[in-house]
């Protein structure tokens, strides 16, 4: 496991949601945070990527269609996380606040790993990481995950000229991959120039899914701090867990 700090010991808590593409991170998240305010309790959210500095400055890439070295696009992230650990984790954790972690520096751990990139590297990019009191580790199987970002691109997908794009990815993966790992991958043509296949972007990213969620068992396989939640038991069963283990950790 990646080096996790508590400095100090803070009055709040620091719950973290973790899993890979399709997980139901989201619509959990939505659902603990509700009923959390409902009992009184002030819970933060931090969501990957939306740091007021760092994060507008990664979309605008994406909508630029800038390509990114894996490496630049790692360290982006993580200064995209010490700028919300900073305004907002930290400051949160202080005043005695439940901060929910959509996502962590996990995530980038994972992804880079899907590029086969040096774990260790990836790693030491978060040495001022706050430990989490709780990481709920949504997992599901790599088919699961597949068909609901297969669902989201196809939901997604609007009429017109931000379709354009979307025209040869809608029914396939390669859209969902190029807004996971940074890479900016031809939605049209394989490197040998030939017309890519649907069949081919899904090659893509179970591939990449295969590897992810082979490397988040690695990371909380040792924690005490990981409730793993099965996600294949439907999206009711998931909060239910989800909110017992937060409950518990607040004790």
């Amino acid at each position: 496991m990646p080096t996790a700090i508590k400095t100090k010991i803070r009055p709040g808590k620091l719950i973290v949601i973790e899993g890979i593409d399709g997980a139901g991170k989201t619509t959990v998240i939505r659902k603990l945070k509700k009923r959390l305010r409902s009992k009184g309790h002030k819970v933060i959210l931090s969501e990957w990527r939306e740091s007021p500095t760092i994060g507008g400055y990664l979309k605008q890439l994406g909508e630029e269609g800038v390509k990114l070295c894996p490496h630049a696009f790692s360290a982006l992230h993580a200064a995209d996380f010490a700028d919300r650990v900073h305004r907002e984790i930290t400051p949160a954790l202080d005043r005695g606040d439940i901060v929910i972690c959509d996502r962590y520096f996990y995530t980038e751990i994972v992804r880079d790993a899907g590029l086969n990139m040096d774990s260790k590297w990836s790693e030491g990019l978060f040495p001022f990481a706050p430990k989490p009191d709780l990481i709920v580790y949504i997992d599901i199987s790599l088919n699961t995950s597949l068909a609901r970002v297969r669902k989201r691109i196809k939901r997604n997908g609007k009429p017109g000229s931000l379709n354009k794009t979307l025209q040869n990815t809608t029914g396939s993966l390669i859209g969902s991959l190029d807004s996971t790992t940074g890479i900016m991958i031809n939605s049209k043509y394989t490197e040998d120039g030939d017309p890519m296949t649907d069949i081919e972007r899904e090659k893509i990213k179970f591939g990449f899914q295969l590897i992810t969620r082979k490397k988040y068992d690695e990371l909380f396989k040792k924690e005490k701090n990981v409730a793993q939640i099965d996600g294949e038991k439907g999206r009711n069963t998931v909060f239910t867990h989800s909110l017992a283990a937060i409950k518990n950790a607040l004790r």
